[in-house]
């Protein structure tokens, strides 16, 4: 390996050891800050996903209210149509009492 470098032309251009060294740390600092990036790009991505998770549970509770006003809704106008229904019911029934062909008037 070393003799393999001592022939590179790229080790051969930069003559001082210590120069050489400096470029060497460099290059490693900026390998580590890929890795902060990786994981930068970890913690948006969970971040994301985190906000769609929240997003998703408050819709579900907005459809949920929805959903609860339809019902309330649904159940007066079910509530209207059978007081309706008594109302004509009971005027039916009080108009074939009316309509008795044997009734008198001191009934």
């Amino acid at each position: 390996n070393a003799e393999y470098m001592g022939q590179d032309p790229r080790f051969k251009a930069i003559e001082s050891s210590n120069l050489r060294e400096d470029l060497f740390r460099d290059y490693v600092s900026t390998l580590s800050d890929g890795e902060d990036s990786d994981v930068d790009g970890t913690r948006r991505e969970q971040d994301r996903l985190k906000r769609i998770e929240e997003s998703i549970k408050e819709r579900e509770k907005e459809v949920a209210a929805q959903r609860s006003e339809l019902s309330r809704g649904l159940d007066k106008e079910r509530e209207m149509y059978r007081k309706d229904e008594a109302i004509m019911n009971f005027k039916s029934l009080l108009s074939d009492l009316i309509r008795r062909c044997d009734a008198d008037w001191k009934e």
